[in-house]
């Protein structure tokens, strides 16, 4: 009960402190193809995760060697082993403040290196995850539609709930293909 109504506040909190940074006005022609490093921020259930494996393979084509750095919730030791060259980076619990937020000494990491592309693949509204894809320096904060998301990123690829993950997936990379 408690931590919805954290959560709530943590909402809040965020809303605040991004609209002190007011998001630029960034145009999409070229800005996939023309990205060299990106940040994946994996869903935080461990069954989305599985499913996005093969999304992520798809990633480390077009971002090879470290150019690709994946952040995880929790558990990180499923994708050690599946994306061995990029970069993983595992946010615990103990990273995120009693609202939901991540402190900044858990994020520092990924705040100093700045990625041309920020990558939600949370489907649901998950708190810490568009939080970290709003604070990265990316020009491209992009996510799944979903209420609120507004605040947290430029651009939001809506599909049919009704679809099974995987093919969301394969959705979502067919249409960064075409920018």
């Amino acid at each position: 009960m408690f931590l919805k109504q954290r959560r709530k506040i943590g909402f809040f909190l965020a809303r605040l402190r991004f609209r002190q940074q007011p998001a630029e006005s960034v145009g999409f022609s070229r800005a996939f193809t023309d990205a060299t490093t990106a940040l994946v921020i994996v869903p935080t259930e461990q069954s989305e995760r599985a499913m996005a494996i093969p999304f992520l393979r798809s990633l480390q084509e077009k971002f090879k060697g470290s150019k690709l750095t994946v952040v995880s919730l929790d558990s990180t030791r499923d994708l050690s082993v599946a994306l061995a060259p990029c970069s993983v980076f595992p946010l615990h619990r103990e990273h995120l403040t009693m609202f939901q937020l991540p402190r900044k000494a858990g994020i520092e990491d990924l705040l100093r290196h700045r990625y041309d592309i920020a990558l939600d693949l949370n489907t649901t509204f998950d708190l810490p995850a568009a939080y970290v894809c709003r604070s990265v320096p990316a020009p491209y904060r992009i996510g799944f539609a979903k209420e609120h998301g507004d605040t947290f990123y430029n651009f939001q690829f809506r599909t049919s709930p009704q679809k099974n993950l995987q093919t969301r997936y394969a959705q979502l990379l067919h249409m960064l293909a075409m920018f």
